[in-house]
C-alpha cells in the first residue's frame, strides 16, 4: 500500500516537473520573441524617415533616432537625458509643457505646431506628434515630428504676395474684378464697389459680370471673352455699364486671365475705368469737327485748316479748286 503512494506521489511529481519544463521553455520562447520584437522595433525607430524623439515624463530624452539626430545636429549621446527644452524655442516652450501634460495625464495623441531649435540655432518649423506609452521600465512619451520649413516658407510668401496684392489693388485708380469663364463674379475691391454703387461685396459675389452690362453688348462680351480662348493674351475695349441706381457710364475694360496649377484658363481679372468724360469730349471734339467741315464747305473762299506743325487738318473743295 505504501509503495503505492510513494509510487503515486512520484508520478504527481514528475507531471508537475514535466509542465515546469514545458512552461519554462515557452516562457523562453516568448522571450525570444519579445527581443526579437524589440530588436525589430529598434531597427525601424532607427531607420526611419522619421524623426523619433522618446522622453520620459521629466521632459528628458531617453532615445533618439538617427534621424532626428540629423534634423537637430546633434549626437545621441549629446541628447541623452538632456532636457528635450533645449531643442524648442523659448517662445512655444510653454505651449509644449502644456501640451506634454496633457498627453501624460490622458494617454492621447496630440499634434501640435511648434518650432524647434537645431544645436545651429536654425528654427525647424514642424508638426509634433506624441502619445504615452507604459513599459515595465519607463513611462516614456513617443514624439514624432516633421519639418514643415519649406512649407511655412512657401505659406509665408503667399501671406506677402496676397498683402502686396492686397496694396496694389488699394493703390489702384481703377476698379478690379475677377471673374471665372462663365462670368461669374469671385472679386470685387471697394473702388469696384463705389463705382456701381454698390453697399456690400456680399451683394455682387456670386453673380454675373453681364448684370452690369447692357444686354446690347452681352454678344459682344462673350465673343471677347472667346477670344482669349482663342490665343488672344488680353482684353483691351469699352463697354456701357449699369450701376445699381440703373444709370450708366462708359468703361474702359482692361482684362487678363487667371491659371490653375495645370496652366489652364481658370477665369479672369480686369480693371474698369469710368471714361465718360473722355467719351463724352470725344463726341463734342466730332460734333465740333463736323461744325466746322460744314462751315468752311459752305463759304466761297477757299480754306484749310493745319496745325503748328504744318500737319493738314482739313480743307474745302474750294481749296482743291
Amino acid at each position: 500500500m505504501n509503495n503505492k503512494n510513494v509510487s503515486s506521489t512520484d508520478l504527481i511529481i514528475n507531471d508537475l516537473s514535466n509542465k515546469n519544463n514545458r512552461l519554462t521553455d515557452k516562457i523562453h520562447e516568448l522571450e525570444n520573441k519579445l527581443q526579437q520584437i524589440k530588436e525589430q522595433n529598434f531597427d525601424f525607430f532607427e531607420i526611419s524617415p522619421v524623426n523619433y524623439i522618446i522622453i520620459n515624463l521629466e521632459r528628458r530624452i531617453h532615445n533618439i533616432n538617427s534621424n532626428a539626430c540629423k534634423n537637430l545636429k546633434i549626437s545621441r549621446t549629446s541628447a541623452i537625458n538632456h532636457k528635450i527644452t533645449n531643442y524648442i524655442h523659448k517662445d512655444d516652450i510653454s505651449k509644449f509643457n502644456e501640451i506634454i501634460d496633457i498627453i501624460s495625464n490622458n494617454l492621447i495623441i496630440s499634434k501640435i505646431q511648434i518650432r524647434l531649435l537645431s544645436s545651429d540655432k536654425r528654427i525647424i518649423n514642424c508638426i509634433l506628434q506624441g502619445k504615452t506609452t507604459t513599459n515595465t521600465e519607463h513611462n516614456l512619451i513617443y514624439l514624432s515630428f516633421t519639418d514643415i520649413s519649406e512649407l511655412k516658407s512657401e505659406q509665408d510668401e503667399k501671406l506677402k504676395n496676397k498683402e502686396l496684392l492686397e496694396k496694389l489693388i488699394t493703390a489702384s485708380p481703377d476698379s478690379i474684378i475677377m471673374f471665372d469663364k462663365e462670368g461669374i463674379i469671385s472679386f470685387v475691391s471697394s473702388k469696384t464697389l463705389l463705382l456701381f454703387k454698390e453697399k456690400n461685396e456680399n451683394d455682387v459675389i456670386g453673380k454675373k459680370i453681364y448684370n452690369w452690362i447692357i444686354p446690347e453688348q452681352h454678344q459682344i462680351v462673350k465673343n471677347n471673352i472667346n477670344s482669349i480662348f482663342d490665343g488672344k493674351d488680353s482684353i483691351k475695349t469699352n463697354y456701357t455699364f449699369i450701376k445699381k441706381d440703373k444709370s450708366c457710364f462708359y468703361g474702359g475694360v482692361n482684362a487678363t486671365t487667371l491659371k490653375d496649377n495645370t496652366g489652364e484658363i481658370s477665369g479672369f481679372i480686369a480693371t474698369i475705368r469710368d471714361i465718360s468724360e473722355n467719351v463724352q469730349i470725344n463726341q463734342n471734339l466730332i460734333h465740333m469737327r463736323s461744325i466746322l467741315q460744314a462751315t468752311i464747305e459752305s463759304t466761297n473762299i477757299a480754306i484749310n485748316v493745319i496745325k503748328p506743325n504744318r500737319e493738314l487738318i482739313t480743307y474745302n473743295k474750294k481749296f482743291i479748286e
